[in-house]
């Protein structure tokens, strides 16, 4: 990484699982950045996390599924940064239904694809410039639930989530491949319990998720990349 503290954006609620990294990287002495839509409760959480680490945490407003709001963000962004180590994604939503995918209503399948699959996508472009600038690297990591794999049997409840993170898996390998010669890692995390805003679950699992994390952040080689991790 460059001799400057390292930069670590994370987008989406960065709650539950990104506590416990932002925890667990505080020794690496980070500059980090968090985002999401809700001013008021990004500056609550870059507040909570500064104080129980002792990091710099800022927090930066955007909307990952819209293209102006992302251009505006990493152009704010740009202002005060030189470059971007590694990016975290985090943007979803889960159905948190046990309702037949033959009954999801199309406004609810429509915004589970948009945030879930388009959201990470459109803000890995957005923000290229500066993980282009990382030394020797930049680092891009996806969070999706277990329920992303693709498996031959895969349960009923929450579909569209399933669908979604399945999806995002496909995202992350061809952003691997297209990024690659340019010394870019991209690498999905899928922690089996993983505690989000969208289901409270047992403190060492959202542990285990994060040290998975944090090595792909910090000390992973470059030539990691590509891969769904547990």
């Amino acid at each position: 990484m460059n001799h400057e503290p390292p930069t670590i954006l994370i987008t989406g609620s960065p709650c539950g699982i990104c506590h416990q990294v932002v925890r667990l990287l505080a020794e690496w002495e980070c500059d980090f950045v968090v985002t999401g839509r809700d001013r008021g409760a990004l500056a609550k959480t870059a507040d909570l996390l500064s104080h129980e680490t002792g990091q710099s945490v800022s927090c930066l407003p955007l909307d990952a599924t819209n293209p102006e709001s992302l251009t505006e963000a990493a152009a704010v962004f740009g202002q005060s940064h030189t470059h971007l180590d590694v990016l975290i994604t985090q943007a979803g939503i889960d159905d948190q239904t046990d309702r037949s995918i033959l009954d999801v209503e199309p406004e609810t399948i429509q915004a589970i694809l948009l945030t879930s699959i388009l959201g990470p996508l459109l803000t890995a472009r957005a923000f290229l410039p500066w993980l282009r600038r990382a030394s020797p690297g930049g680092r891009v990591i996806h969070l999706a639930p277990d329920a992303g794999e693709l498996r031959p049997h895969m349960a009923p409840s929450s579909p569209i989530s399933a669908i979604s993170k399945t999806a995002l898996g496909a995202v992350t390998r061809q952003l691997a491949q297209t990024l690659r010669p340019e010394r870019i890692a991209v690498n999905s995390v899928c922690p089996s319990r993983a505690r989000t805003d969208q289901a409270e679950q047992p403190e060492n699992s959202n542990l285990h998720g994060a040290e998975t994390v944090v090595w792909l952040a910090t000390e992973a080689p470059l030539s990691v990349t590509g891969r769904i991790l547990a």
